[in-house]
């Protein structure tokens, strides 16, 4: 069997792309899976606040806030990003 990827960005979450991620591992996509910040449920992982909210770009670019902290190893996460096919 061959594998198969899907490669994509954070800043690429929307609700299309869950169609796509269901279609590359061949599941049919259900309705529930946009509104899965609509559940009742608490969710049981340290971000549940995030989760009970729907897909937002809010994030995009908060990194800069840590630029100086970061900076140090702004070289290794370059390479990482290279490899991975993220640009810079």
């Amino acid at each position: 069997m061959a594998l198969r990827a899907l490669v994509i960005g954070l800043d690429g979450l929307e609700p299309t792309l869950a169609e796509r991620l269901m279609a590359a591992v061949g599941l049919p996509m259900e309705a529930e899976q946009l509104r899965f910040h609509e559940r009742g449920e608490a969710s049981p992982t340290p971000s549940y606040a995030q989760v009970q909210q729907p897909l937002n770009d809010r994030s995009i670019g908060r990194w800069c806030n840590y630029a100086a902290e970061l900076e140090p190893v702004r070289s290794v996460v370059a390479a990482a990003m290279a490899r991975g096919g993220y640009a810079d």
